[in-house]
């Protein structure tokens, strides 16, 4: 049912029908893969979901494929994204791609970071740099540093750092908003600040039926959600904020654990600093390595570039 309503609110923005880990949904004929007429070397560098399908699409029509992966698992963001229970799906979808590299024979190359050496070793004809985003971490927030204070990623990844029952979670995008949520249901008490006035972009920002059933979902289990609120310190009892239209009303919110998740960032380096220098014909920057954006916008990015190499 969630499914019908997700293709049912793009429908209704985009004009059609469509599906964030399918990209020729709703466009099959104008979509459909072709086997490549001329078999190239591709290198894919980095095993995130936009590399994942870059691969996947390419070894699909027929070229001979490399994905490099400095980790020594796919998934990039994902990984720990999918560690709620609620978001099981996207631990099947990792999983999934996994199995459709090996069916495809793409040669994974796992705890290898790529450099100028080992990408002109390949001689390839294209080369697709997919390195993800990283979180930000605002140095210039008094307190950051602090030992009660870790990213939201570490949070996911680690649940039992969280031993104390008061947790604020500063960031009310998609991964703020589900490790606010995800806590509260371990039976947390929870305050999530948000600085703008909604979660998660509002309902236009994400799928409206994912977005409508998270607010239902963080009211249920007794998140504390303050939109409208800006940080202004952490400290060793939790965080100061105030209101947009106060500066001066501070408030003092107590925590025993403060989370980040203020967004991410391009991590694009490694193509600023090689696109130039590599003797390769095709060179391409997908997914959020091009800009920090969500799951459909990485996997539509590497199913455009591998479907027309």
């Amino acid at each position: 049912m969630i499914a019908a309503r997700c293709y049912l609110g793009r429908m209704a923005e985009i004009g059609n029908i469509s599906c964030a880990v399918n990209p020729s949904c709703g466009r099959e004929q104008e979509y459909r893969l072709t086997p490549t007429y001329k078999r190239k070397k591709v290198v894919v560098i980095g095993g995130g979901v936009a590399g994942m399908e870059a691969a996947r699409i390419a070894a699909d029509r027929g070229h001979d494929v490399v994905l490099i992966e400095k980790a020594s698992q796919l998934g990039g963001n994902v990984i720990p994204g999918c560690q709620p229970a609620f978001k099981h799906d996207d631990k099947l979808l990792l999983d999934w791609f996994e199995g459709e590299l090996i069916r495809h024979h793409v040669d994974v190359r796992f705890n290898t970071e790529a450099n100028k050496q080992i990408i002109d070793a390949e001689h390839a004809d294209a080369v697709i740099f997919a390195t993800g985003s990283r979180p930000v971490h605002p140095e210039w927030i008094a307190g950051i540093d602090q030992p009660h204070v870790m990213k939201a990623e570490q949070m996911l990844m680690n649940p039992a750092l969280i031993s104390g029952e008061k947790l604020t979670v500063i960031g009310g995008g998609l991964v703020g908003a589900e490790a606010a949520l995800w806590m509260a249901q371990q039976g947390k008490r929870v305050t999530l600040i948000e600085a703008s006035n909604d979660i998660i972009g509002g309902p236009h920002g994400t799928c409206f039926a994912n977005y409508q059933m998270l607010k239902e979902l963080l009211a249920f289990n007794h998140v504390d959600v303050k939109t409208s609120t800006f940080l202004k310190e952490i400290t060793t009892t939790g965080v100061n904020a105030y209101p947009a239209d106060n500066v001066s009303n501070i408030m003092a919110i107590d925590a025993d654990h403060v989370v980040l998740a203020m967004g991410y960032k391009s991590n694009q380096y490694l193509f600023d600093e090689l696109a130039n220098q590599l003797e390769v014909d095709e060179v391409y920057n997908i997914g959020d390595s091009q800009s920090a954006r969500t799951i459909m916008a990485a996997i539509w990015d590497g199913y455009e570039v591998a479907r027309n190499l």
